[in-house]
């Protein structure tokens, strides 16, 4: 009973510490995390409020510019003209709460016709004559030719703050005048948890919710995110102090005024929401570690019976008694253990019963053999017997081994202390034991041993050492091999894997990506903005970049194992050098670099891979022109002795004679002094090579520094013949 309880206690607590540590650490980063997310969605909360402030005022500022949109095309006199503007404009101001009036200005800026809000109790013809020329916003528009918003101002009319819209017609303006309280209605908002607030150019508040500060009107642009916007960010936001309050908001730049539209809300009621959420996430935790503990003190009580019987067992087995069998169980695995345990026992039995049968022969079977046998006397430190193998094994005559020190000494420093510890533990316990160590010869040579002993101990309790020492540096180096040769076939085989997937796993996503970009760039799925495009095109253009670097690495390991095939057809190769200049032809004429190209006239007709041609041909066309600033790419296409011989000389940077071989080197990008390499993954060059091999020929570099490079591209008119073979890359016709 006694191990029972003991068994069930430590394993109640190990259960104990599975179930509680993931809780605990998963409360702690739930807890730690759920901070940040929470803010993180109030942050995106404001911001979207702050757009739908920015939205809400666009599109009141839409209405003056409707208003006056059927007018533009017309001078002021044709408006006067028309029958009954005023009667017109009095029915569009009837129908538009936040337009208090409309004016027509002649050339001079002087009122000729006017419509007001009837709630104002004046008449549109009050207004007439009255000269607007020294508007800042009329005299900025007439200026311009281009409609103006004016600035926040009093109504004269109404008191209540207003803005103007000047539009410039054929001949003449229309002013439209606005009343703001109307224009910033936010009552859709939830106030109770963000503060919406407009602020002009300047900073100062043209709608804040607390009446005190609306009239007040102080200086806002002492806010760090009011700041950035007002000064060219589109959008902003973060936490700030305002009036000794702290605050979380989003501003957002409202373009067609200037002004700025800011969504925000007070720290402590952020904090507030995230503490709520902290406490919920702790409860759960509490409540899942409740339960946690329930189970585990209930599974550990069910399993500690069983498997402390189990254990007894193993204990007997481990004490050389081998008769008793484990008891039958009805839980599934804990039967198969009792099993196991059971196969286990005969096993140990049957396995002792012939190490002592084999020690015996073995070590008479060693004395005849070249390992040295020997004996050893603990009571007295003695050897009293060494082999006359030990000479030829390790250099000593076997009169030099005395004592257990002068076996020690033979030894190599590195593994002398554990050696004779294994052997002393092994021994002082009455087991047989195996060592394994290096021996230091007499002439300085490292050998590898292996130490078979057996303890003998007699009726008086005086113990022997008896074993044979076998020389198994062969086998040592053997094994040493091997496993290098495994780790590098393992190598080969991961890398083979991990290409071949890399084909799908990489290449399918990649192919999709690109085709949703495409279609998002060709606006097929609908609009986007400036920033979205060229978001996107970087996008693509990274993709580009990444899928042809995994078929470059892929092309390369197809040359490498021998098994890129090469289709042969029979083609003008002149007609292909035209077709390959002209797809680089763009990007040499973006860079002003002539192209001057020479191809025979009657043209010259190959037998090889046209595709693995045209590869060769892009890459060195392409890598000429990127790698020159200025003057000219010149490109010669002849042949001789059964080559066809293209020839790509570029005024460019050149390269150091010390590094011409460098290019083909894989992943060895050859880049403008200074600057980092231009672009490439430092494959086509290798590749080219390679592929040019494969076709019977070769792609060689002369290169002057500063002064240019010449490529020469060299294959067969007729494609090598290659065995079909798995492997071989063997050549086959279309």
């Amino acid at each position: 009973m006694w191990r029972s309880h003991s068994f069930r206690s430590a394993l109640t607590r190990r259960l104990l510490l599975a179930a509680l540590l993931p809780l605990i650490i998963v409360g702690a980063v739930s807890v730690i995390f759920v901070r940040g997310l929470l803010a993180d969605q109030i942050a995106r909360s404001n911001d979207l409020n702050a757009r739908s402030l920015v939205a809400q005022i666009g599109q009141s500022l839409e209405v003056p510019k409707a208003v006056v949109a059927p007018y533009l095309d017309q001078g002021y006199e044709e408006v006067l003209a028309s029958e009954d503007p005023e009667d017109h404009w009095l029915n569009l101001i009837d129908g538009i709460p936040e337009v208090e009036s409309i004016l027509l200005l002649d050339d001079a800026g002087i009122v000729q016709a006017a419509a007001l809000e009837t709630s104002t109790g004046m008449q549109g013809a009050d207004f007439v004559g009255l000269d607007r020329s020294r508007d800042v916003s009329v005299a900025r528009a007439y200026a311009t030719g281009e409609p103006v918003w004016s600035n926040v101002y009093l109504s004269p009319i109404t008191g209540e703050s207003s803005l103007s819209y000047v539009a410039p017609l054929r001949s003449g303006a229309m002013v439209v005048n606005v009343m703001l309280p109307r224009m910033l209605d936010f009552t859709a908002l939830d106030a109770s948890s963000v503060l919406p607030i407009v602020l002009d150019g300047n900073g100062v508040p043209i709608y804040y919710p607390e009446a005190a500060v609306a009239i007040q009107r102080p200086n806002m642009r002492s806010i760090g995110i009011v700041d950035e916007v007002l000064t060219g960010a589109p959008e902003a936001q973060g936490r700030y102090t305002w009036q000794g309050v702290e605050y979380l908001g989003a501003a957002h730049m409202i373009g067609q005024v200037g002004w700025v539209a800011l969504a925000t809300q007070p720290w402590e009621q952020v904090q507030q929401a995230i503490l709520g959420t902290q406490y919920v996430v702790m409860l759960l935790i509490v409540l899942a570690a409740v339960f946690a503990l329930t189970l585990a003190a209930a599974f550990s009580q069910r399993l500690a019976q069983p498997i402390s019987e189990l254990a007894r067992h193993a204990d007997k087995v481990a004490h050389g008694e081998y008769d008793e069998a484990s008891a039958d169980y009805q839980q599934i695995e804990l039967s198969k253990l009792g099993s196991a345990l059971n196969d286990m026992t005969s096993a140990v039995k049957r396995r002792e019963q012939d190490l002592a049968t084999s020690a015996r022969q073995y070590r008479f079977l060693v004395e005849s053999l070249r390992a040295v046998p020997w004996e050893y006397d603990m009571d007295s430190d003695r050897f009293l017997y060494v082999g006359p193998q030990l000479e030829r094994l390790l250099g000593y005559a076997p009169s030099a081994w005395t004592t257990l020190d002068s076996w020690a000494q033979s030894l190599h420093p590195d593994d002398r202390e554990a050696a004779v510890t294994a052997c002393m533990t092994a021994t002082s316990r009455g087991r047989d034991h195996n060592l394994e160590y290096r021996a230091v010869r007499a002439d300085g040579e490292i050998v590898w041993i292996e130490d078979v002993v057996s303890v003998h101990a007699d009726e008086s309790g005086s113990v022997r050492l008896v074993g044979v020492m076998i020389d198994i540096s062969e086998s040592k180096e053997a094994a040493r091999l091997r496993v290098a040769a495994e780790a590098a076939e393992a190598a080969s085989h991961a890398k083979s894997s991990f290409l071949a997937n890399m084909s799908h796993e990489l290449r399918t996503p990649l192919n999709s990506i690109l085709g949703f970009g495409n279609i998002i760039l060709s606006r097929l799925a609908g609009p986007i903005n400036d920033e979205q495009e060229r978001q996107l095109g970087m996008i693509v253009r990274s993709g580009n970049h990444l899928l042809a670097l995994v078929n470059d690495v892929l092309d390369l390991e197809k040359i490498e194992a021998g098994a890129m095939p090469i289709e042969v057809d029979e083609f003008d190769m002149a007609e292909l050098v035209r077709s390959a200049v002209e797809i680089m032809a763009p990007m040499a004429k973006s860079q002003g670099l002539a192209l001057d190209v020479h191809v025979p006239d009657a043209g010259l007709v190959v037998h090889t891979d046209e595709d693995r041609v045209q590869q060769v041909l892009l890459n060195l066309f392409s890598n000429a022109v990127k790698f020159t600033e200025t003057g000219s790419v010149k490109i010669d296409l002849d042949s001789a002795d059964g080559l066809a011989r293209v020839t790509v000389t570029d005024t460019g940077v050149g390269i150091a004679k010390s590094r011409l071989e460098e290019v083909f080197d894989e992943f060895k990008s050859m880049g403008r002094p200074g600057d980092n390499p231009l672009g490439g993954t430092g494959l086509g060059l290798p590749i080219s090579r390679r592929l040019a091999r494969l076709l019977g020929g070769d792609v060689t570099l002369a290169s002057t520094k500063g002064k240019g490079s010449t490529f020469l591209f060299t294959f067969a008119l007729t494609a090598p013949v290659c065995d079909d073979e798995p492997g071989t890359g063997g050549v086959s016709g279309r």
